[in-house]
């Protein structure tokens, strides 16, 4: 991306004096130190108080430069300005998430000013791509604006500008970077995407997180904590996977385990994946492995999957008797598809954690 000289769209602020533009930064460069040391008050200091502050300081930003002439600077600093003042004006909700988001946009901005003092030149795009972000970030429906301000912070920080190479973890409550991700941000982005397609993606995924770790701490030798969630959010990604029941479950038992098995480290993950669908008395596949052949983990995620589903898929009569309905669905199992030692901590974990309060 070529940058853009001083001599095309900056003729005016060239002429200037260097002892007036250095005064100009100098001023800027206080007005961001000001935005920046509101971070660590995010949460101490009165929202309203720490709004105001942000206002004024970005507002005296975009008034120096208007008058040393820099109209591009001008006119994005406004936009993040106005998003400042929604805030300000109670219009949009206060939140430390689009408080990031405007010291994020400050920053930027401060950076092109830092090149066009030292160089002469910066790339004019970048300016125009942040206020973009920030455009777009106003423009959104209400439900949809904190998590699209995580976004376009983490896309300012990344420094590309897009939102399309970012993704916020529905879980986590985080943005990332999809191509800087770790294994298990992606395998976390991966099975998020079901919510597009399963309205109750997210009770699912809460399920099947708690009553696997729950599973997996009481047993003699639990699994690799990592291996075992990198496992449940593959094999909750491949659930996409169509056709008939027996024929889709192979389908996705074996697409997620070779898609984990492709990825160095997560052996045990994917192999867990690959057991999930054996079953106790030998009648499961791909192996027909039996009794203590089968990883604990991977009965674990067949155990934690099946109740689920059998809980959402009997909702409708209410909360105690889907319950129910799941829990007798998976004893009935015993010895079949799962162990009885299973069952019985199974059975336990339901009793503590399940009677007394609604999980769906």
């Amino acid at each position: 991306m070529a940058a853009v000289s001083e001599s095309n769209l900056y003729q005016d602020f060239s002429e200037l004096d260097d002892e007036v533009k250095q005064e100009f930064y100098s001023d800027v460069k206080d007005c961001v130190r000001d935005i920046n040391d509101c971070l660590p008050l995010l949460s101490s200091e009165d929202a309203q108080v720490l709004i105001n502050r942000l206002f004024r300081s970005i507002h005296t930003i975009k008034g120096n430069c208007n008058m040393v002439f820099l109209e591009p600077f001008v006119q994005t600093t406004h936009t993040i300005e106005e998003l400042a003042q929604d805030i300000r004006n109670q219009q949009v909700s206060y939140s430390p998430i689009l408080v990031r988001l405007l010291i994020s946009g400050i920053n930027a901005v401060d950076e092109l000013l830092a090149k066009l003092m030292q160089q002469q030149a910066f790339e004019a795009q970048v300016l125009a791509k942040v206020e973009s972000l920030f455009t777009h970030v106003r423009s959104v429906d209400p439900g949809r604006q904190l998590e699209e301000a995580m976004r376009a912070e983490q896309a300012i920080n990344d420094g590309h500008f897009s939102l399309n190479l970012v993704a916020v973890s529905q879980f986590e409550g985080e943005a990332f970077s999809i191509f800087d991700a770790t294994d298990m941000e992606f395998f976390h982005y991966l099975s998020e995407c079901q919510h597009v397609v399963d309205d109750l993606h997210e009770t699912r995924m809460k399920v099947l997180l708690d009553l696997t770790q729950s599973l997996n701490l009481m047993l003699p030798e639990p699994e690799d904590q990592d291996q075992l969630l990198a496992a449940v959010y593959v094999y909750e990604f491949f659930r996409v996977v169509k056709g008939k029941d027996a024929d889709q479950t192979r389908r996705r038992v074996f697409s997620a385990g070779s898609m984990l098995a492709r990825i160095p480290g997560w052996t045990r993950a994917s192999e867990l994946v690959f057991q999930s669908n054996e079953k106790f008395d030998g009648s499961g596949f791909p192996r027909q492995l039996a009794g203590d052949a089968i990883a604990a983990g991977a009965k674990i995620i067949a155990l934690a999957d099946h109740f689920i589903t059998q809980a959402l898929e009997h909702q409708e009569l209410g909360y105690k008797k889907s319950l129910f309905q799941a829990v007798k669905s998976i004893n009935q199992l015993a010895d079949i598809d799962y162990s009885q030692d299973l069952i019985n901590v199974f059975n336990q974990i339901i009793k503590r954690d399940y009677l007394t309060k609604l999980q769906w």
